[in-house]
């Protein structure tokens, strides 16, 4: 593979993310190679495990030396966004980590094409089938937000209405780490306000390398409105 290749993402990028609500136990995984390997951070108390992991086509996860299943907890819904078609989905989910019940979500974005500079992406829980998630792609070569191909989803109990306009801002440590996360999310009913969200890094940042991306993974707290969730932030960037 070449350098440039290394870059590109081939097939569908899939993400999935989940965690208690008390942002204490948590995980992340990231899968955009065409034969559904990838790799899962799981924090859970000890130290934060980087794992290699297997994505099946029916989204059957094997991790190496955790017991993880993943259970549907709602209907997908579609992505929606700043261009057309949208491409993807969001779903939200249940996933069991030994013997502890996690909320979270899980979805595919299939529009990708090219050599990307960078993806950034939100997943927020605010409980069973709550959850809302943004990614950002960021074409090679090219600076500032407004490059950015943004996708959104969220999914409610009650349902909601497709998202037509996504806005995801990020204010970011000397480091480079990000350390608070603004999200605005406009649906295609004129008559409901915009979703907001808000959110600041907490616990453990945990990197980590998969097949020609460094990852970095930021747990936050997340709040819309007066309702206090979890979540991650997850950067990938090209190695």
């Amino acid at each position: 593979m070449s350098p440039g290749d290394a870059h590109a993402i081939k097939g569908p990028l899939r993400t999935l993310a989940a965690g208690s609500l008390d942002g204490d136990t948590w995980l992340v995984g990231w899968f955009a190679q065409p034969d559904g390997s990838g790799v899962v951070i799981v924090a859970a108390g000890a130290a934060p495990q980087v794992l290699e992991a297997q994505l099946d086509d029916d989204w059957g996860l094997r991790a190496a030396g955790v017991a993880l299943e993943v259970q549907e907890a709602g209907d997908p819904v579609p992505l929606g966004g700043d261009e057309e078609p949208a491409g993807g989905f969001e779903q939200p989910i249940e996933v069991t980590l030994g013997a502890v019940q996690l909320a979270g979500r899980r979805g595919e974005r299939d529009d990708l094409r090219g050599s990307l500079d960078s993806v950034r992406e939100l997943s927020a829980w605010f409980g069973p089938g709550q959850t809302i998630a943004v990614n950002a792609a960021r074409p090679r070569k090219h600076k500032g937000h407004e490059s950015d191909s943004v996708r959104a989803g969220v999914a409610e109990p009650q349902g909601t209405a497709a998202i037509v306009d996504a806005r995801l801002s990020t204010t970011y440590a000397a480091d480079g780490r990000p350390i608070r996360v603004g999200l605005e999310l406009w649906s295609d009913d004129e008559d409901r306000a915009a979703i907001r969200l808000s959110a600041e890094a907490r616990g453990t940042v945990v990197q980590a390398s998969q097949a020609g991306w460094e990852l970095t993974a930021t747990p936050l707290r997340c709040h819309r409105e007066d309702v206090t969730g979890a979540g991650v932030y997850l950067l990938a960037r090209p190695s």
